[in-house]
């Protein structure tokens, strides 16, 4: 973004932070009151003092007035100055509130905590509470009905009161001019205060925050060699933003909430995003991603959820983490997330009051989800439908399942495209992206916020950043599962299924065949495919029957990771698959003719019963695969490791099998009859009853006792060899087990 852009920037968000200031409802507290008075029952607007800070609380961050730093749409943040000065205090008195989860803390000048000379941040269960009042946190007891209050100082290690039951460390003089307070306030009740504070009587029809915003805690401020403080008043709306566009202090703190040249939590995986996204569109069958020239090899079908490394966004909260994944969405796909929860006050409440705090029971204090736009100034989706506001968050209140072992299935989409129920598809949690820009960049993130000490599985315990791997390790069965869905394939096969169909969608259905048909013609052709095996089987369409019309005419599938895949009766007639893993993947019955298959590895597949004729696999590995009964007439599987493989009953007339390593394999009762065994290695191979008619066998290694079992007419034996080494069937070498390893790792 340009400096001149910048700036229009700035000045058009500092003109709508005034407009919303304007319209919002603080309430000031009365200036000049006494250091040792409770917080005001019934505030009012007073006038600004005049000296900074001049008033508390200049501004709200929330989604009533702005949307900004990934904020958690069921939260709101209050923020204001103060001098760094190791003479003086700050003192809080506040009424506990009504809420999930409160907390203060403070920052330097950069917005960043300043850890070096003490306790940065206090949260709602570790304040004590003031003489005769009690903390909500700490007791099973209800919300009492009767006001509690607590006082918390803010000083240097050196003016620190002796009798200060909750204290903060002030940032060091060494970090700037000024320092910064921010309180947090998630999921407040409503009302989030007694009414008998509150004094209101419509206050249950007043927004919750809004109330939390009349009582906000009263500031003093002063040296502590001075008998008496002054009691700053609350800054009302129109003087909050006028001290956010006139003074100094207030252009800082618009600089560091609103800057649009800072970085996010993925910028740097955002921009090679954007690059990856350009070429896709730009290529000429844009709604087919073609993995033969895709050097990342579509790593972007599933996304990788990792704590961000950027730890420069302003005013960090200590007691929380993410566990996020950037990524982004073609016309008709959805992000479906699967995930398991970890226990919280709604398991036990209704999730918007006190719970105590910390209890066996609870692994975490507060969970959400939330979708955001990945630029500047990264807001979290909102979508305007007629008079509704859809929000791209969501809390563990909305989220949540009866047992916690349960895994939740999160579905993003465009607002147009939200899924239909279906049986498939079970219950699962959506979220929209923004209207206009469906196929920008977007960032998905899980808030863990405030986990009890005994639950390891946290997003905060993570510390290796940007890294899968090291996430997945910490969070073992928490840790979620993205991937990239069409959304017509998750309404049918539902959320842990539609992946592996979509993958084979984009992925497999790529081939200079048919790269130019459109979506609809593709939609159509498998539409087709599907009735024509209904003909023949009846009523199908599940997964099985989708893969095999996915996988139809010419499909290339080059160094795909396809461990395990389910290919039954699939049509793979042409299809390329050189260099990938088909390790144990069940290809039964399936159609291979004229595939491709060089330097593949398929590990223990089924093959039983395929159609290979005229079937290329040079140097693949088939080790162990189950080739009964199927046909290989023309096959050429030269040099390929086929050691402890069965190939009873298949027909490979004709088939070259030069080189190839058959150690240990079951050929009883195959048609071999015109194969090509120069140089292969029958060592240890059973060959009752098996056809070896016209077969060339110059060279081989063949035990004689063997050959005397099967049909030799027309063979010429002279040139075999005799086995020099034990008849054990062989295994694949280390160096094919580790990369076989290494791509089911992936």
């Amino acid at each position: 973004m340009t400096t001149h852009n910048q700036g229009v920037l700035f000045r058009r968000i500092v003109s709508l932070l005034a407009a919303f200031a304007l319209a919002g409802v603080f309430t000031p507290m009365a200036s000049g009151v006494d250091s040792d008075s409770e917080p005001s029952v019934s505030p009012y607007s007073g006038d600004l003092l005049p000296t900074f800070p001049f008033c508390s609380w200049w501004v709200e961050t929330s989604t009533q007035n702005s949307n900004i730093l990934y904020p958690d749409t069921s939260a709101a943040y209050w923020t204001m100055p103060f001098a760094i000065d190791d003479d003086a205090q700050l003192t809080l008195r506040g009424y506990f509130p009504d809420t999930r989860y409160f907390s203060i803390q403070v920052y330097d000048e950069s917005g960043q905590p300043d850890t070096s000379v003490g306790a940065t941040g206090i949260t709602d269960y570790q304040l004590v509470p003031d003489t005769g009042s009690a903390n909500p946190w700490q007791t099973q007891d209800p919300y009492p009905s009767d006001p509690q209050t607590y006082t918390l100082t803010i000083s240097s290690d050196s003016a620190r009161p002796s009798d200060a039951t909750n204290w903060l460390s002030m940032p060091s003089p060494s970090t700037g001019r000024i320092g910064w307070l921010m309180l947090r306030v998630y999921l407040p009740n409503t009302p989030p205060y007694p009414t008998s504070v509150l004094g209101d009587a419509t206050s249950t029809q007043t927004p919750p925050f809004d109330l939390v915003a009349k009582l906000l805690p009263t500031v003093t401020v002063g040296a502590d060699d001075q008998r008496r403080s002054t009691t700053l008043p609350q800054c009302s709306s129109s003087q909050g933003s006028e001290l956010m566009a006139t003074t100094s202090e207030g252009q800082e703190l618009s600089g560091l909430l609103y800057d649009a040249s800072a970085n996010g939590v993925f910028e740097g995986r955002t921009a090679a995003l954007d690059e990856s996204v350009s070429e896709r569109r730009d290529s000429d069958s844009a709604d087919v991603r073609d993995c033969t020239t895709d050097n990342d090899g579509c790593a972007q079908e599933t996304v990788d959820f990792v704590r961000p490394t950027n730890k420069q966004t302003p005013y960090p909260n200590a007691d929380s983490a993410y566990i996020a994944a950037s990524y982004t969405l073609e016309d008709g796909e959805a992000l479906v997330v699967l995930a398991r929860l970890p226990t919280t006050p709604w398991n036990i409440d209704d999730g918007f009051v006190p719970t105590q705090w910390p209890v066996d029971s609870l692994q975490m204090r507060y969970v959400s989800f939330c979708n955001y736009l990945q630029e500047p100034p990264y807001p979290a989706v909102e979508v305007t439908e007629g008079d509704q506001t859809i929000w791209g968050c969501s809390t563990d209140v909305e989220i949540h399942t009866e047992d916690s072992d349960d895994v939740i299935v999160a579905v993003v989409t465009a607002p147009d495209q939200k899924p239909s129920s279906s049986e498939a598809l079970g219950s699962f949690v959506w979220l929209p992206t923004d209207s206009g820009q469906e196929t920008d960049p977007y960032v998905f993130a899980i808030r863990n916020m405030l986990p009890n000490a005994n639950f390891a599985e946290s997003a905060t315990n993570i510390e290796t950043t940007d890294d899968a791997a090291a996430a997945a390790e910490v969070l073992k069965s928490y840790y979620p599962i993205g991937v990239i869905c069409d959304v017509e394939a998750l309404e049918e096969l539902g959320p842990t299924e539609c992946g592996s169909a979509h993958h084979r969608t984009r992925i497999c259905s790529a081939s200079s065949r048919d790269g130019d048909l459109t979506k609809a013609q593709r939609k159509k052709r498998i539409d087709d495919c599907i009735e024509e095996l209904r003909k023949d089987e009846g009523n199908v369409g599940g997964l099985r029957h989708r893969a095999a019309c996915l996988l139809k005419q010419a499909t290339d599938c080059t160094g795909m990771a396809l461990a395990r895949a389910e290919f039954r009766k699939a049509v793979l007639t042409q299809a390329r698959m050189a260099h990938a893993d088909l390790t144990d993947a069940n290809l039964r019955q399936s159609n291979l003719s004229n595939a491709i298959l060089h330097n593949a590895v398929a590990r223990g597949a089924d093959m039983s019963k395929v159609k290979a004729s005229a079937l290329q696999a040079h140097n693949a590995d088939l080790s162990e695969v189950n080739f009964a009964q199927a046909v290989l007439t023309r096959a050429s599987l030269v040099k390929s490791n086929l050691s402890g493989s069965s190939l009873r009953d298949t027909d490979a007339s004709g088939a070259d099998l030069r080189g190839a390593n058959l150690r240990g394999s079951d050929l009883s009762g195959a048609n071999l009859s015109g194969a090509n065994l120069d140089g292969a290695d029958l060592t240890g191979a059973k060959l009752d009853g098996a056809n070896l008619s016209g077969a060339s066998v110059h060279d081989a290694v063949i035990d004689k006792s063997s050959l005397d079992k099967a049909t030799t007419t027309d063979v010429d034996t002279s040139t075999t060899r005799t086995p020099t080494a034990p008849s054990v069937p062989s295994r694949p070498s280390s160096s094919s087990d580790a990369a076989g390893d290494s791509v089911r790792a992936a």
